[in-house]
């Protein structure tokens, strides 16, 4: 699992929009703790996503979603806490 820089969740959400993945493609990422409710703010502010407990919804078709979620245990990294973030297609 690879660490990601909050600053490129939306240009990795915008190419999986622009080049559709299959239903079921999920990505797992682990991301700083401090800002991530900003970056998910973000994200939903950009494609007018769909918030829900966890996750932003964002539709890309008439079939399918990004889902956008997080995981609220923290994953500790030499005293840096961290976060699971899963970016997956669903089916509508």
């Amino acid at each position: 699992m690879s660490l990601l820089a909050l600053d490129d969740i939306i240009p990795l959400i915008e190419n999986w929009i622009e080049t559709p993945r299959e239903i079921g493609k999920c990505f797992c990422f682990e991301v700083r703790k401090t800002p991530l409710r900003e970056a998910m703010a973000a994200v939903r502010q950009h494609f007018d996503g769909i918030k829900t407990e966890k996750s932003i919804e964002i539709p890309v078709n008439n079939f399918s979603q990004i889902k956008v979620s997080y995981e609220d245990d923290e994953i500790e990294d030499w005293d840096r806490p961290l976060r699971l973030l899963t970016i997956e297609v669903k089916a509508v």
